[in-house]
C-alpha cells in the first residue's frame, strides 16, 4: 500500500437491505492505493451519518469535478 495526496471522490456502493439491493454513489476522501492484489482498490476515509469517520476499501470510484 501506499498513500497519496487525498483527494475528494465517490465510491460505488452496494447496499442489501430488506431483500432489496440498492446501489448508489457515495461520497468518500481517497487517501491511498492497495496494489497488493490482483487489482488495485482504494483506502478511502467515509464520513458516516452521525459525522464519525471510519477507513474501508473501494473497488471503483469517481474523482469529484474540479471546482473554479
Amino acid at each position: 500500500m501506499f498513500s497519496i495526496t487525498p483527494y475528494a471522490a465517490s465510491r460505488y456502493v452496494v447496499q442489501i437491505k430488506d431483500g432489496e439491493t440498492r446501489m448508489n454513489w457515495q461520497p468518500c476522501q481517497v487517501i491511498g492505493v492497495d496494489s497488493s492484489g490482483d487489482e488495485p482498490s482504494y483506502l478511502v476515509e467515509v464520513r458516516s451519518a452521525n459525522g464519525e469517520f471510519h477507513l474501508d476499501r473501494a473497488d471503483v470510484i469517481r474523482k469529484c469535478p474540479p471546482t473554479a
